[in-house]
């Protein structure tokens, strides 16, 4: 019996649903299904009834279920605060990053720490939202900067930036030459849009401008890279909202018009674990605290 195994069917149990446990786990659904039939086999016992729609624990799954949360926990947590004292020795904080951080935000951070810790050592990770919260929750990053992320009771949350979002066009576009538009007068246009794997919470903000607007939107492609975005709006495949800040990215013939008068904004947080021990952290925390205001 594997630890990840355990951590499979811990996941399983409480979503119910392979395609949704597979996406926590970043796995694909046949892995997880080959991994689940092995632990059952293991075993001696079912852990799961299944049919075509609908996964059920089976009785002595719920019993196993009980019992082995609590020691998976407990494991966790060693396994977390023994990274943090690994961490410690070596003054290394682990940095995961939505692309947008990258506009002012994060290199300000990081120069900052830098004059504040003079030798400290950054690991930086380009991750979603969903991974991010992942990570933090398993120890494997010392903070995040995400958009809009789902609560957790282990994480703590600031907002460092709060901004307006804002249409983005190729610059060759008829309608990039206008000063405001309303986002009614772009309802045909196709849509290439921050997919939702980036985070539940960030995705909904998103439509939340579009039910404002009294319709939904066609969209065509969808990425969890803003870079990846602006490069498909260069080449005229389509139109896409983003947070404002993006328009500091250089070299992109695109067009932002900016949404002033829509109510949803784009939060940037900055996010970590409370367990986690790394003074180089609590000095992070401190410059956070400190230095980096809420914008908009």
């Amino acid at each position: 019996m594997e630890f990840y195994q355990i951590k499979y069917f811990i996941v399983l149990a409480e979503e119910l649903h392979f395609k949704k446990a597979a996406d926590r786990l970043y796995i694909v659904q046949p892995a997880l299904s080959r991994q689940i039939a092995a632990l059952e086999k293991e075993l001696g016992f079912k852990l799961f009834e299944r049919d075509k729609r609908n996964v059920h624990l089976t009785p002595a799954g719920i019993s196993f279920w009980r019992e082995v949360s609590g020691v998976f926990d407990m494991l966790e947590k060693a396994k977390r605060n023994a990274l943090y004292l690994h961490q410690n020795a070596n003054n290394v904080l682990e940095i995961g990053y939505v692309g947008s951080a990258l506009n002012g935000v994060l290199p300000a951070f990081i120069e900052e720490l830098q004059k504040k810790i003079s030798n400290i050592k950054t690991h930086l990770i380009e991750m979603t939202t969903a991974q991010q919260m992942v990570a933090l929750k398993e120890g494997k990053l010392d903070i995040g900067f995400s958009r809009n992320p789902e609560e957790h009771k282990l994480l703590q949350y600031k907002v460092i930036q709060k901004e307006t979002f804002s249409l983005v066009f190729p610059s060759s576009h008829k309608l990039s030459k206008k000063k405001t538009l309303d986002l009614g007068q772009i309802k045909d246009q196709p849509f290439i849009l921050p997919s939702r794997s980036d985070g539940d919470e960030y995705y909904h903000l998103i439509m939340e401008l579009f039910k404002e607007a009294g319709f939904e939107p066609s969209v065509i492609h969808e990425s969890v890279h803003g870079h990846t975005i602006l490069k498909l709006i260069e080449n005229g495949l389509g139109i896409s909202i983003l947070p404002t800040s993006f328009n500091t990215m250089k070299n992109t013939k695109v067009t932002f018009i900016e949404l002033k008068n829509y109510k949803p904004r784009a939060e940037l947080f900055a996010v970590w674990n409370k367990e986690n021990r790394n003074p180089a952290l609590n000095r992070a925390i401190d410059l956070i605290t400190k230095n980096m205001s809420v914008k908009l």
